[in-house]
Parts: C-alpha cells; structure tokens; sequence
C-alpha cells in the first residue's frame, strides 16, 4: 500500500506542479501585457508632448524672426533718414 500512495503522492505533486507552472505562465502574459499596454499609453504620451513641443518650438521662431524682421525694417529707416538728412546738410551748403 505504501507504493500505492507514493504514486498517488507523486501524481497530486505532478499536477499541482503543472496547475502552478500554467499559473505562472498565465500571471507572466498578464504581466506582460500589462507591460506592453504601459508601454504603449507611454510612447503616446511621448509622442504627444515632443509634438507639443515642436509646435511650441515652430511658434517661438516664427515671433523671433518677425521681430528680427521688424527691427531690421526700423534700423533700415533709421540709416535712411540719417543719409538724407546728410544729404540735405551738404547740399544745404552748396
């Protein structure tokens, strides 16, 4: 009798032992895929702000070079009415 329950003993180790492999198995595609959807939700993310960002960035050049172009047009006035103000003294001494 007692090889008789060695093996029934062996038997209920064997499928326990199974049921916690297919557990395992189981817990670690969940696990998984958790971690891929993390993943995923995070890229978007990611994405999302560097997109922002770009956007924001693109802004930002556009007010600079229209104020760079704003300054320029005012200092090309400036030197134009400085030469023609020269221009007006001398030919007012002639």
């Amino acid at each position: 009798m007692n090889h008789r329950n060695d093996k029934n003993i062996k038997a209920t180790i064997t499928e326990k032992a199974a049921k916690v492999q297919q557990d395992l198995q189981e817990s670690a595609g969940q696990a998984a895929q958790k971690a891929r959807s993390k993943a995923e939700e995070l890229a978007e993310q990611a994405h999302s702000k560097a997109s922002h960002l770009t956007d924001q960035a693109k802004e930002m050049a556009d007010d600079l070079a229209q104020h760079a172009k704003t300054e320029a047009s005012a200092t090309y006035d400036q030197h134009k009415k400085q030469a023609a103000d020269q221009v007006d003294k001398i030919a007012g001494a002639l």
